[in-house]
């Protein structure tokens, strides 16, 4: 039951959250094993089943919270504030939108939950002002300029050499690597790069 968010109605504690396997989606959960909410139910405490009733009612919202919550982790997951524009579309985005504007409204969202919320909104309001990235490496640039064109090295490889392990001639495993020869160096020109096989890149690893 992790990722779950806490919520006080009447002076009752839930939670809200995964239901996990086999239920899935969200729900709410009730402990029956708290002695306040065991006691309720023993004297069928009116306060408490309208604290139930609250708590059907506020789904919506519960929902909101419990998303905001967990946004950097199955949301973001872990690649920055840049990732909520990059990766979604604009459903998502609306969707997200709508979510954030429910929080900042909510008299149940704590302070963490507020600042993702204002941050969101400001994101896609174009308010808000990203870190300047940090300055790549030299063989940071040099691997990134590779990986845009690697199926064309890929090609003009397999044009001039033909599709085979370099270093035993295999050509019928079917994941052939392209790889640098000469990895002390940031060359990721065609002089510098070979087709390896998986069994040949293993031994080489071993090697080192």
């Amino acid at each position: 039951m992790g990722y779950v968010i806490n919520i006080e109605i009447n002076g009752y504690d839930f939670q809200f959250g995964n239901m996990g396997y086999p239920i899935g989606g969200l729900g709410a959960f009730i402990s029956f094993e708290n002695p306040k909410i065991k006691d309720a139910i023993d004297t069928n405490d009116k306060y408490f089943y309208e604290a139930l009733k609250e708590l059907l009612k506020r789904g919506e919202e519960l929902d909101a919270l419990y998303v905001i919550t967990n946004f950097e982790y199955y949301n973001l997951q872990g690649h920055g504030w840049r990732a909520l524009t990059q990766q979604y579309s604009f459903d998502s985005l609306e969707d997200f939108k709508n979510k954030a504007l429910i929080v900042l409204e909510s008299d149940q969202a704590n302070p963490e939950q507020i600042n993702i919320a204002q941050t969101i909104i400001d994101i896609l309001s174009g308010n808000y002002i990203f870190p300047p990235l940090p300055e790549k490496s030299p063989e940071e640039k040099a691997k990134a300029s590779f990986e845009k064109k690697r199926h064309k090295l890929r090609l003009k490889l397999t044009i001039e050499r033909g599709y085979k392990c370099e270093q035993c001639e295999k050509c019928d495993e079917g994941s052939l690597c392209i790889i640098r020869k000469d990895d002390s160096v940031l060359d990721y020109e065609i002089n510098n790069l070979v087709f390896r096989c998986r069994a040949c890149l293993n031994k080489m690893k071993k090697k080192k």
